[in-house]
């Protein structure tokens, strides 16, 4: 089995936390959840790391506000979510960003992002992946599998 390796980041807003899954064999990172841009751009330049995907858990703000950056550094990457969670990213009121200091608004195309239901299977850098429908803190909670990982 392909081995991952997995980064803490503990962001600034709610203690959150953004994960960074790498392998030393492959120049791509994926992103689990992605608040505080500054210290996940450091990390990935210091391991020289391309981010090509970001798994949402869910759209609560706390969770997503790094992401327009994190496009604008990598435009190609794409998103793992599910279909509440894609939709949560372009309202407010869903994402809960009017508690904030602005609205956080992002109206992802298509061909950006990946729908997730209950049991489906994707690739994270070779490793064989799964998401579980785990709704209660949002109704679009997802916790997924990756390799021997949850």
């Amino acid at each position: 089995m392909r081995k991952l390796r997995i980064h803490k980041i503990v962001n600034e807003i709610l203690q959150s936390c953004t994960l960074v899954l790498t392998r030393d064999d492959s120049e791509g990172a994926f992103v689990v959840d992605c608040g505080d841009i500054e210290p996940l751009r450091t990390y990935l330049r210091g391991d020289n790391k391309n981010v090509i995907g970001v798994i949402l858990t869910h759209a609560h703000f706390d969770h997503v506000y790094g992401l327009q950056e994190l496009f604008a550094d990598f435009p190609h990457l794409q998103v793992y979510a599910g279909e509440e969670t894609i939709k949560g990213l372009a309202d407010p009121d869903f994402n809960m960003s009017y508690l904030y200091d602005e609205d956080f608004i992002l109206e992802l195309k298509p061909e950006q992002y990946h729908v997730l239901k209950d049991g489906d299977s994707f690739d994270v850098l070779g490793v064989n992946s799964n998401a579980i429908a785990t709704p209660g803190h949002d109704i679009d909670c997802m916790t997924f599998v990756v390799g021997d990982s949850i």
